[in-house]
């Protein structure tokens, strides 16, 4: 698989794009990285043997990794879903399916409600169902709240606490990396947000953002999962949401069980494709 590497032209800022080259002839699959994160997240989707046969797109969102700020300072979920539009509109990309990752599930939930017609399916990593989810966004808070914010994630959150995770995970070291390079305001105002829609939902049924994924009309969705919590386990199994569990992985499941998890995906598009 031929990868290449090019910054676009977005509204508000730059690009940093890794993708193997479009063929039309191709499924397409887009990979959306969560909050801190950046591409290297998904990195393994460019040598992966069970995805040499799509399209494979891993956008650095505006704010994170190796792309610009976002110069109007717009990071919500809704900005960067019309940016991640764009990115497939100069790909010349018609139909996708979705790959995202934690906040990155949020993200592909609002770009779906938007451009359902253009999704063939959707597959959300530990993204945010419940109130009883949102940790990291939920800290990032208290600290802007005292008055600490850009101590407490350079300082604390980097150097303490996901430290301490990549002594259990390794994995996690690549988060590490991509919280160095990440905009603060860009995690701030992306935190702000998410906890926002992680609410409680009015009728007690799961997050506002949990029944934003729940009622996706699409023509297939999944919600992957290693680390989530007991009401969150219990919204899944309520509403009858197509789930599958990754036994042993960490958070980023896509890296503890890559293999497993991408043959999985592989298998999941596939079966889009069949049914088309």
């Amino acid at each position: 698989m031929a990868i290449e590497v090019r910054i676009f032209d977005v509204v508000g800022g730059q690009m940093f794009v890794r993708y193997s080259g479009i063929d039309p002839a191709r499924e397409t699959i887009l990979f959306i990285h969560g909050i801190g994160e950046s591409g290297l997240c998904f990195i393994e989707t460019l040598t992966h043997p069970s995805l040499a046969e799509f399209n494979i797109v891993i956008p650095d969102l505006p704010g994170f990794g190796r792309s610009s700020e976002a110069e109007t300072g717009d990071y919500s979920l809704e900005a960067q879903a019309s940016r991640i539009g764009e990115l497939l509109d100069l790909l010349e990309v018609e139909s996708v399916h979705i790959v995202g990752h934690s906040m990155g599930g949020d993200i592909g939930t609002d770009f779906c409600e938007r451009r359902s017609h253009a999704v063939r399916s959707f597959v959300n990593v530990e993204g945010n169902l419940t109130s009883a989810d949102g940790f990291i966004t939920r800290r990032s808070m208290e600290a802007e709240r005292d008055g600490n914010f850009e101590e407490w994630l350079r300082g604390e959150f980097c150097h303490e606490t996901v430290v301490g995770w990549a002594i259990d995970s390794p994995s996690v070291i690549r988060y590490l990396a991509s919280i160095h390079m990440c905009r603060s305001e860009a995690f701030r105002r992306s935190a702000r947000e998410i906890c926002q829609l992680n609410r409680l939902a009015p009728d007690g049924n799961g997050s506002i953002s949990g029944q934003r994924f729940m009622n996706l009309a699409l023509p297939r969705k999944c919600f992957c999962w290693a680390a989530i919590s007991e009401d969150s386990k219990l919204f899944l199994s309520k509403n009858s949401i197509p789930n599958r569990e990754f036994p042993g992985a960490s958070h980023w499941v896509m890296i503890d069980a890559a293999d497993d998890f991408y043959a999985y995906v592989a298998e999941f598009v596939s079966d889009c494709s069949v049914s088309r």
